[in-house]
């Protein structure tokens, strides 16, 4: 199992927040340091997730982790049948895109949002 940790704080520019730090620059510097009231629902998909990226590192397919347990904030999920059959497929889908892999990678978003030095972080 590699070392990864699904605990890792996020960007404050996260693409899952795009739509409001976008339209609102302010909203950045106003929610900094405010508690990251994550969701259970939130949270099984980030250990899904975690699972994938489990499987895709170490090269294994996703039922090897059936029993393990993955901590997510103040959720804990255990790998099942059902969870590793579904992250599988992702998985499968993944490894049959062409190209590179890249996964869990900083990006920068300065080409894709031209005002980000509008942003303060």
């Amino acid at each position: 199992m590699s070392e990864s940790d699904p605990n890792v704080a996020h960007s404050p520019l996260g693409p899952s927040s795009g739509d409001r730090w976008i339209n609102c620059t302010g909203s950045v510097a106003f929610t900094a340091g405010m508690e990251d009231s994550e969701s259970v629902y939130a949270a099984e998909g980030t250990a899904a997730h975690t699972l994938s990226e489990w499987a895709r590192e170490d090269g294994k397919a996703c039922r090897a982790y059936i029993g393990a347990t993955i901590e997510v904030g103040s959720h804990s999920f255990k790998v099942d049948e059902t969870m590793a059959r579904y992250v599988q497929q992702f998985v499968d889908y993944v490894n049959d895109l062409p190209g590179d892999a890249f996964y869990e990678e900083r990006v920068h978003y300065t080409a894709f949002v031209p005002d980000l030095s509008l942003i303060h972080i």
